[in-house]
């Protein structure tokens, strides 16, 4: 039986993802879009919940895989928020 640590390891090996490239077609990212509104945390935490739902139904990878990016995107945006205040101490 594995153990956590392993299953973690693989996960991670199989969430790396990098967007699709029709979001990047055209210049602004509508991501970017929500970013300079400071909608980032709602829209992240929104569409964990969607995809990890789904996943129950799906049983599809690629939906935990969309649910993990969402989770990265915002740990980042926490991450860089916070060096930024203490930057500004």
């Amino acid at each position: 039986m594995k153990n956590l640590y392993e299953y973690r390891e693989r996960g991670i090996e199989v969430c790396q993802t990098e967007g699709s490239q029709h979001y990047k077609d055209g210049g602004l990212e509508p991501f970017d879009l929500i970013i300079a509104k400071g909608m980032t945390e709602d829209f992240c935490i929104g569409n964990i919940v969607k995809y990890a739902v789904r996943f129950k139904w799906t049983q599809n990878i690629e939906d935990l895989k969309k649910a993990a990016d969402y989770a990265h995107i915002l740990a980042g945006v926490k991450i860089v928020e916070a060096e930024t205040k203490e930057e500004d101490q």
